[in-house]
C-alpha cells in the first residue's frame, strides 16, 4: 500500500473519522454475479469487524448504481452497518453514483462536524463490470469531484472486469496530478480471471487499505492508504 497525507489536515480536537464509499455496479449485466458480490461485501464487513481500531476511526457507505444510484448503506462505523441483499437490473451510467456520492458526503461531513468530529478526505472504491452508456460522467467528474471545483475532493480507486476498459477506468481514478504515489489507481481483471477471483482479491486489498488508514489515524498521522498497482492478484493495476 502507498500512503497519502491529506493536503490539509482536519482541524480541531475531535475524533478523526476516515470515510470510505463503495460504489458498486448493479446493472443488468451483473445479474449472474450478484451472489458473489453480496458474499464479497459480507466478507469485507466481517474482516472490518475483526479490527476494533477500524470501528473507532473508519466509517463505510455503500452506493449502488445502474442508470440511477442510491445509497443502500448510509455512512456508519462497521459495527453499525446492515448490508442488504443487492439485486441487478437496468443500464449503466457513471454520473448518478458520482452525484450521489457528492451529495451524501456533503451531508455526512456536515453531520459529523456538528458532532465534533474531524472528517478526513474521503476515499471511493468504484467497482464496475463494463462501460457506461454515455460519457456524461466526465462532466460530472469535472464539476463535482475534481480539486478545481471541490476542495474536499476524494481519492478514487477504480476496479473493472469483464467488459470494462482500462481507458475508461483511467478517467475515473483520481487525483490525476502530483507524484505517482499520490495519484488515483485503477485495476482491471486479467484475461481468464473470474468474478469470484476478482472479488476475493478485492476483499483482501480493501480490508488492508482500510486497516492501514485507520492505523495511521490512531498513530496521530492520518493517511489514506491506497493499494499499489501490483497489490491485487488477478488484476493489472496502474497509477492514473
Amino acid at each position: 500500500m502507498t500512503e497519502h497525507s491529506e493536503d490539509r489536515k482536519p482541524e480541531g480536537e475531535g475524533q478523526i473519522i476516515m470515510p470510505f464509499y463503495l460504489l458498486c455496479d448493479v446493472s443488468l449485466s451483473m445479474t449472474g454475479d450478484m451472489d458473489e458480490l453480496n458474499k464479497a461485501l459480507g466478507q469485507l464487513h466481517q474482516q472490518l469487524l475483526g479490527e476494533p481500531i477500524i470501528n473507532d476511526l473508519v466509517m463505510l457507505s455503500v452506493i449502488t448504481f445502474n442508470h440511477e444510484a442510491r445509497t443502500v448503506v448510509p455512512l456508519a462505523a462497521p459495527e453499525e452497518l446492515n448490508l442488504p441483499a443487492l439485486s441487478a437490473g437496468g443500464g449503466t451510467d457513471f454520473s448518478p453514483p458520482l452525484r450521489e456520492f457528492h451529495a451524501r458526503f456533503s451531508t455526512d461531513r456536515d453531520r459529523l462536524k456538528s458532532e465534533g468530529k474531524r472528517v478526513y478526505r474521503p476515499c471511493i472504491y468504484f467497482l464496475t463490470d463494463g462501460e457506461p452508456n454515455n460519457t456524461s460522467y466526465q462532466a460530472t467528474m469535472a464539476s463535482l469531484i475534481t480539486k478545481e471545483k471541490n476542495a474536499a475532493y476524494p481519492y478514487i480507486c477504480a476496479f473493472g472486469f469483464r467488459d470494462a476498459s482500462a481507458q475508461t477506468l483511467q478517467t475515473l481514478a483520481y487525483p490525476d496530478f502530483g507524484e505517482n504515489n499520490k495519484r488515483g489507481r485503477y485495476f482491471i481483471a486479467k484475461d481468464g480471471a473470474s468474478i469470484t477471483d476478482v472479488l476475493q482479491a478485492m476483499v483482501g486489498v480493501l480490508a488492508r487499505s482500510i486497516l492501514q488508514s485507520a492505523s495511521s489515524a490512531s498513530a496521530g498521522t492520518p493517511l489514506v492508504a491506497l493499494p499499489e498497482p501490483n497489490a491485487v492478484s488477478k488484476m493489472g493495476g496502474s497509477f492514473v
